[in-house]
């Protein structure tokens, strides 16, 4: 899969801020809140069907 030909770049990085987070925390994020954790993978998600519909032109909180 090749991400950056197709779409926004900066888009793309922004949808990969939630993974990277628990990427980088490794099994620090086993400290984290059930409920943290939770949202965590759930923006995830979220991040990665956006992806993949290509809906990359809005993001939550975002006006």
């Amino acid at each position: 899969m090749v991400v950056f030909n197709e779409g926004n770049p900066d888009c793309v990085r922004k949808l990969l801020r939630p993974a990277e987070r628990v990427i980088r925390q490794g099994r620090d994020i086993l400290v984290e809140s059930f409920d943290t954790r939770k949202e965590l993978w759930e923006r995830v998600l979220e991040s990665y069907s956006r992806y993949l519909e290509g809906g990359m032109r809005r993001f939550p909180g975002r006006r």
